[in-house]
């Protein structure tokens, strides 16, 4: 059977964040092998996900995975003095971040990021297991500073879901090295479809042979995909699934 590795966001979720009925219908009767792929965690995506079968999920951009139960089987944690160093120079620009934590998610912002617990100074001292930084400015000159910033740190790898985020995980963390240990070592398959839509997919669609981006995605994933494909709040992850099946 072919294995399908899709995103979430802005690829298998809709506009309005959610998988439609006809694209949940079709991941749950097609055979085929499904793989998640996110920069969310798990306390975020799996209930997007209620009623539709997963086999694996690839985690905050490859930091973690985790069965279908919602076991972990692996994970990659930032280094803690790099991780301390980026939470420290973050809290001295003034910016707001979240982080995705061995015990839950933590952000500077609760009211932005609605699923998380309130980032204090013990918090900063505690944590011994950091996944993944979430940066988060709705500016634009401010946010490509600090990703200028952040560039210069080694030890970490650095993307982004949106223009107004950037993420940062271990430089052991992307999707295309978590995706790629789930197939080598729990999901043999030479056969894989990769789904996405931003830029924190590119190391999928660089790594992947049979890549699928959205027509609403950006356009250096598009520019490297084997198949544009129709937007997602046009069921376009459910339309290629039905036509891969068919061959």
């Amino acid at each position: 059977m072919k294995t399908i590795v899709s995103d979430l966001d802005g690829t298998l979720l809709n506009s309005y964040g959610v998988v439609d009925p006809f694209t949940k219908d079709v991941l749950n009767t097609s055979p085929i092998y499904r793989i998640i792929a996110t920069g969310r965690s798990y306390k975020t995506a799996s209930p997007l996900l209620k009623g539709v079968d997963i086999d694996y999920y690839v985690l905050l951009n490859g930091a973690e995975c985790r069965n279908s139960q919602g076991d972990i089987l692996y994970k990659e944690n930032i280094d803690l003095k790099i991780a301390h160093t980026i939470m420290n120079g973050l809290l001295e620009r003034h910016t707001d971040f979240e982080i995705n934590t061995e015990e839950g998610d933590y952000s500077t912002d609760t009211v932005f990021c609605d699923t998380t617990a309130q980032l204090s100074e013990q918090h900063l001292q505690d944590y011994k297991e950091i996944r993944k930084i979430f940066v988060f400015v709705h500016d634009e000159q401010k946010i490509n500073q600090i990703k200028y910033w952040l560039d210069q740190i080694e030890g970490i790898n650095v993307t982004s879901s949106s223009w107004w985020n950037i993420e940062v995980t271990s430089m052991n963390a992307n999707k295309a090295l978590m995706v790629k240990r789930v197939i080598e070592t729990l999901h043999p398959s030479d056969d894989v479809y990769v789904f996405g839509d931003g830029y924190n997919d590119l190391s999928l669609f660089k790594d992947y042979k049979h890549t699928r981006a959205m027509s609403n995605g950006v356009n250096a994933l598009k520019q490297i995909a084997e198949k544009v494909i129709d937007s997602n709040d046009n069921h376009g992850v459910a339309k290629e699934i039905i036509d891969l099946v068919k061959d």
